[in-house]
């Protein structure tokens, strides 16, 4: 408004300015008629004062073209107010144009201000929905992960379900065998135990060496428990694979044990019974030297420190003298029945879940070895 006001001075200023111009020339024109009026009459009365008028009417003229100079620069600064007039006006309409777009805007950004507002408002509900969802969720998603764990298997328990149906396996195929050579076997798959009693391996009175039939027979067992534990043991002879034992299942240790009835002393008896063992392994082995190459994962599984390569051999002999009958009694038929050989297939037990994964791993170097020796 200040702006517009000044403007307004400016041209009324510069108006009064052209007005007062105009009306001095007119005047001027006026004095200059009425001096040459007077010159005419006075020419003739006095010449001296002729020419001084010349002088002056010269003077004059000069004047008046100065005048006439500053008239034309008059006139282009009445054409140059002229195109300032218009210019005002259009600035003036624009100037108006502009408050109106001004006030619009205003409403539309009162309008704006206030639906922002609302907007924060429900973005602040909006956020508060979202973190009690964001809860929810999270508690859902534990109650979630709670019952699937409770439908998730054992693992520990399907390792140890895997290994003792390997060992029963591994026993039926035994007595499957033995028995179509002819070998007359009791299998215990409760304690993992082949029996041989003396229908199939027959001592003489207090000795610890069997007669030629039974040693035969122990070479055909010593041919087919050399078969059989390929699948279930570590070392040089190992021939594990996937499609043989899936479940990793190793053997820890088959223990040829001797066993005697309660005729003579206790402490003879053990002696007589590991004598017993002994020889049946002696001659197994001598048979099947091989037998002695089958390694266990004990010696990986319980040492802290993890050396290369496996445990100890997984045969070995032990005596129990008349002290594990199977057989109650002190007749003839149950002292028959307590002295016989016992061959016990003890599986590798894990411990935990983190055990299981350990002796699945033995397994898998073991096959590596293998494929690497082939």
């Amino acid at each position: 408004m200040a702006l517009t006001s000044r403007r307004l001075h400016r041209e009324e200023e510069e108006e009064s300015v052209f007005v007062s111009m105009t009306d001095l020339m007119i005047s001027i024109l006026f004095i200059v008629m009425i001096v040459m009026a007077f010159f005419a009459k006075s020419a003739r009365e006095d010449i001296p004062r002729i020419e001084t008028l010349e002088k002056q009417i010269e003077w004059l003229t000069n004047k008046n073209e100065e005048l006439s100079a500053k008239i034309l620069l008059l006139e282009g600064v009445e054409k140059e107010n002229v195109d300032l007039s218009a210019r005002l006006s259009a600035a003036r309409k624009k100037n108006s144009d502009l408050l109106r777009e001004l006030a619009n805007l205003k409403i539309l950004y009162d309008d704006l201000k206030k639906e922002n507002k609302d907007q924060k408002e429900k973005i602040a509900d909006l956020e508060e929905m979202i973190e009690k969802l964001r809860k929810e969720l999270l508690r859902l998603q534990a109650e979630v992960d709670r019952l699937l764990k409770l439908q998730e298997p054992d693992e520990l328990a399907l390792a140890l379900s895997g290994i003792s149906e390997d060992r029963r396996q591994l026993l039926d195929r035994l007595q499957r065998r033995l028995e179509a050579a002819n070998i007359r076997v009791i299998v215990d798959e409760v304690s993992g135990v082949v029996r041989f009693g003396e229908d199939s391996v027959r001592f003489a009175s207090a000795e610890h060496i069997a007669n030629a039939g039974s040693q035969d027979n122990m070479r055909k067992i010593a041919e087919i428990l050399s078969e059989e534990l390929v699948c279930f043991t570590l070392g040089p002879n190992s021939g594990i694979s996937n499609d043989c034992n899936p479940n990793s299942s190793v053997i820890e240790a088959v223990q040829i044990e001797g066993h005697t009835d309660i005729d003579g002393s206790v402490p003879d008896n053990f002696v007589l019974s590991t004598q017993r063992a002994t020889s049946t392994y002696d001659v197994m082995v001598r048979h099947r030297p091989v037998l002695e190459g089958f390694l266990n994962a004990n010696y990986l599984i319980n040492n802290e420190i993890e050396a290369p390569g496996p445990g100890p051999q997984v045969l070995s002999v032990s005596g129990y003298g008349e002290t594990r009958p199977v057989a109650f009694g002190t007749d003839g038929q149950s002292k028959r029945a307590n002295r016989r050989i016992d061959i016990r297939f003890i599986m590798t037990t894990p411990k935990n879940v983190e055990e299981v994964e350990k002796l699945k791993q033995a397994v898998r170097r073991a096959v590596e070895q293998q494929e690497g020796v082939q």
